[in-house]
């Protein structure tokens, strides 16, 4: 699959909670890769999807003027791997918005992700503000139940004035 020029490059959402979209595969694919090409804030986008396994993407050129994420792992996408992925080249002009290469957001309750062997460079947000520019992004757990992230490399880049936060793992 390859895709350009859209507002999320690839999402899967189940219907809710009760009803998850189950052991999904998102492999192999190609965003935005090509010379001017763009995606918008979200390369890959999932919520209400159990045990997902996202690997060997390719991801490059999405902005924003918001939250900008090459992998956003949403809610209930518990058991998730993630891995093999190349991010980059993303950015955000909003100056109180989060940039990051793989996000996990929204309660897991059914066992804990694996994030290993990807790959994220060039992200930046802009020079000033309160924004914050994160490689891995966790913004909630697996309700005790271990997430695990091993052979990751993140390389930020660029600078920047005011109260902007930077980390190759920010949690909260």
């Amino acid at each position: 699959v390859y895709v350009k020029r859209a507002g999320v490059g690839i999402r899967v959402e189940g219907y809710n909670v009760t009803s998850p979209v189950m052991r999904t595969w998102i492999q192999n694919c190609s965003i935005a890769t090509g010379t001017g090409d763009s995606v918008g804030a979200t390369g890959i986008n999932t919520a209400n999807t159990l045990y997902p396994v996202i690997r060997g993407n390719t991801i490059r050129n999405l902005y924003g003027t918001g939250t900008v994420s090459g992998i956003s792992v949403g809610t209930q996408c518990g058991g998730a791997q993630v891995y093999n992925n190349s991010i980059a080249t993303m950015r955000t002009t909003g100056t109180s918005s989060i940039v990051n290469g793989i996000q996990q957001s929204g309660t897991q309750d059914l066992g804990g992700a694996r994030y290993y062997n990807n790959m994220i460079s060039d992200i930046n947000g802009v020079a000033t503000g309160t924004g914050a520019v994160y490689g891995f992004y966790i913004t909630a757990g697996s309700n005790g139940i271990a997430d695990t992230f091993y052979h990751n490399s993140v390389n930020l880049s660029g600078t920047g004035t005011g109260l902007r936060k930077s980390a190759a793992l920010g949690l909260e």
